[in-house]
C-alpha cells in the first residue's frame, strides 16, 4: 500500500509514458505532451509535482524518467485494475459477479448508468477488463474490485436486450488477490475523481479504511490528498465523517441507507445524542474533563502507558468537581504511595463519556494528531463557559490549568507529611537499635577475642576444645556451659564431659571456668552479656 498515491492514480498516464531507469536523458517535454495529450499549460507544473514526490526523476535539461517508486505504483495500480497483453483475458459470466459490499458507491445516477451503457453497445464490447477477485474453494461466483459501473451497464443492457455479442459468454475479466485496505482506498481516491460519492457513502468507506489500516482520521486525510500541509480543512472534513459513522445508532444509519434519510441528518442526530449526554453535566464539569484530557494527551503519567491517565495532586479527591466526577465514573482516581506527593487521574468507565470525547467541542482535545493551537483553542472557550473569560485568559496565557490539582510541582497533604514524619521518626529508632545491638555484638568479639589470648597464655590445647565439640554431636546442648566437678555439664545440668583431663594441672578448676566462658563465647554467643564481656576484656588488658 505504501506505493499507491493519489498522485500516482492521477497521473497514471503520465507515469506510463516514461521508461525507465535513468541513463542520464529521458523524455522531452515535448514527447510526453504528445504521448499524454495532456495540458501543456499545467503539465510542467504536474511534472514537478510528480518529481517531489520522488515518482519520477528528472528536469527540463536532461529530461524525465520514472523512478523506482514511480515504477512501484504502477505496478501496484495493474495489481488493481489490471494491464494484461491482448488475447490473456478470460471471460467471466455477469450472472455469476457479486458486488463488492466494501465498495464506496452504493448508488449509480441512472442518466449517467445509461449514458455508459449506451458507450459500451456503441462500441460492442468493454474497453478496459473487469478486475474479480480470485474465487475460493467451493465458491461459484466471483466479487467486483473494479468495473461495478460497468457492471451494471451491462446488466442494463441484458435487460433491454442489447448486450454486444462479446459479451453474451461473459466479461473480459483480470483475476487478482487484494488485500481490503488496497481495495477501499482506490475505490476512495478513483470514485471522487469520476464522480462525487455521497457524503454517506464516503463517510462509511472512510470508516472501513480507518478499521481496516488503523491510520488515524488525520493520515487518512493526508494519504487520499484531501488535506495539504498548513490546513486542517480536509482533516477535519474526515474527522466528522469517520466520528458520525462510529457514534451514529444502526437505526439512524438504516434510514440513510434506504434513501429515508440524508447524511445531514444523521449529523444532526449524533448531535442531538451528544447534547443530551452535555446536558446532564455542568459547564464547569465539561471544563474539568477536557483539563485532564489535555495533560493526558500531552503530558501522560510516566508509571503507565494507557488511556488519558496523567499526573494530580493527592488531595485532589478534596475537590467538589473532581468528587462529583469520580462518583458518576467519569473520571477515576489513583493514590501513589503515602511518600510521593503526585497521584493519578484517568478517564473512567461512564457510558456517557465517549459521547462527550467525540463531540465537535471535545475532538481537538481528544485527537492525538490534532494541532496543539486547535486543542488550546477548544480547551479555551469551555473555559470561558465554565468559569468567565477573565479566568480563562489568565489560565491560557500562563499554561497553568483551572483544575489546580492537575498543576506540578505537587505539594504533600498533612496527612502524607505526618506518616512521612511517623516512618522517619520510626527509622531513626530503628537506626538507634541496630547501632546498640552492633555495639553490643563488638564487645562480644572483644570478649571471644581476649579469651583466645588467654587459653594461648594459659596453654589450654585445643584437645579439650575437641573434646567438648565431639560431645556437642552426640547430646543436645544447652548454652550456657558450666564445670562440674573436673568435667563439664550444659544449662541443664547434663554432663558433657566428665573428666575434662585438667589433673596434672596445678589451676584445674580455674582453667574450667576458662574453657567453658570460652566455649560459652564462641559455640553460645548469646550467653555472653554486656556486663560479661568487659570483665575478660580488662583481665586481658
Amino acid at each position: 500500500m505504501t506505493s499507491l498515491t493519489p498522485a500516482a492514480l492521477t497521473f497514471e498516464d503520465v507515469l506510463r509514458a516514461l521508461g525507465g531507469p535513468w541513463t542520464g536523458t529521458g523524455n522531452t517535454f515535448d514527447q510526453i505532451a504528445k504521448r499524454t495529450g495532456r495540458d501543456r499549460s499545467n503539465l510542467r507544473r504536474d511534472l514537478a509535482k510528480l518529481v517531489d514526490q520522488g515518482l519520477i526523476k528528472g528536469d527540463a535539461d536532461l529530461g524525465w524518467v520514472r523512478s523506482e517508486a514511480g515504477s512501484a505504483a504502477l505496478d501496484a495500480i495493474d495489481r488493481a485494475n489490471g494491464f494484461v497483453p491482448a488475447g490473456a483475458i478470460a471471460k467471466f459470466p455477469l450472472d455469476r459477479i457479486d458486488y463488492n459490499p466494501d465498495n464506496p458507491r452504493k448508488s449509480v445516477a441512472q442518466e449517467a448508468l445509461e449514458g455508459l451503457a449506451d458507450s459500451i453497445a456503441e462500441a460492442g464490447g468493454l474497453l478496459q477488463p473487469i478486475v474479480l477477485y480470485a474465487s475460493r474453494p467451493g465458491q461459484l461466483n466471483r466479487m467486483l474490485h473494479a468495473g461495478e459501473r460497468r457492471v451494471r451497464a451491462c446488466r442494463l443492457l441484458q435487460a433491454e436486450g442489447r448486450l454486444p455479442a462479446s459479451l453474451q459468454e461473459g466479461l473480459p475479466f483480470i483475476e487478482r488477490e487484494a488485500s481490503k485496505a488496497e481495495a477501499l482506498f482506490i475505490g476512495l481516491v478513483e470514485n471522487s475523481q469520476r464522480e462525487d460519492l455521497s457524503p454517506f457513502e464516503d463517510a462509511k468507506a472512510l470508516k472501513a479504511y480507518r478499521d481496516e489500516t488503523g491510520l488515524s482520521a488525520r493520515q487518512i486525510a493526508f494519504k487520499l490528498g484531501r488535506a495539504r500541509e498548513g490546513s486542517e480543512k480536509g482533516v477535519r472534513d474526515v474527522q466528522e465523517k469517520i466520528a458520525t459513522m462510529d457514534r451514529a445508532s444502526e437505526k439512524a444509519i438504516a434510514q440513510v441507507e434506504k434513501g429515508v434519510e440524508e447524511f445531514d441528518w444523521l449529523k444532526r442526530q449524533v448531535r442531538k445524542r451528544i447534547d443530551e449526554v452535555s446536558s446532564q453535566l455542568r459547564p464547569i464539569d465539561l471544563m474539568t474533563i477536557a483539563e485532564v484530557v489535555h495533560k493526558g494527551r500531552r503530558a501522560p503519567f510516566t508509571h503507565f502507558s494507557y488511556g488519558l491517565q496523567t499526573e494530580c495532586a493527592h488531595d485532589a479527591p478534596k475537590d467538589a468537581v473532581f468528587k462529583a466526577l469520580t462518583s458518576q465514573g467519569v473520571l477515576k482516581f489513583t493514590a501513589m504511595n503515602f511518600n510521593d506527593p503526585r497521584s493519578s487521574v484517568d478517564m473512567g468507565s461512564s457510558d456517557q463519556l465517549h459521547e462527550i470525547l467525540m463531540s465537535e467541542e471535545f475532538r481537538p482535545i481528544y485527537y492525538p494528531e490534532s494541532d496543539a493551537a486547535d486543542a488550546i483553542a477548544a480547551l479555551h472557550a469551555l473555559r470561558v463557559a465554565a468559569v468567565g473569560e477573565e479566568k480563562a485568559n489568565a489560565a491560557t496565557q500562563s499554561g497553568q490549568y483551572v483544575s489546580t490539582w492537575l498543576n506540578s510541582p505537587f505539594a504533600y497533604t498533612e496527612e502524607q507529611q505526618a506518616k512521612m514524619a511517623a516512618a522517619k521518626a520510626g527509622k531513626a529508632s530503628d537506626r538507634a537499635e541496630a547501632k546498640r545491638i552492633r555495639e553490643r555484638d563488638a564487645a562480644r568479639l572483644q570478649a571471644v577475642v581476649a579469651l583466645d589470648e588467654r587459653v594461648a597464655s594459659e596453654g589450654l590445647t585445643t584437645e579439650s576444645v575437641a573434646t567438648l565439640r565431639k560431645a556437642f554431636r552426640e547430646k543436645a546442648v544447652e548454652f550456657p556451659l558450666q564445670p562440674k566437678g573436673r568435667g563439664v555439664a550444659d544449662a541443664q545440668g547434663r554432663v558433657l564431659v566428665a573428666n575434662i583431663g585438667f589433673q596434672y594441672q596445678p589451676r584445674e578448676a580455674e582453667l574450667l571456668q576458662l574453657l567453658c566462658t570460652t566455649m560459652n563465647a564462641v559455640m553460645g554467643l548469646q550467653a555472653v552479656t554486656d556486663a560479661e564481656a568487659e570483665e575478660p576484656a580488662d583481665a586481658a588488658a
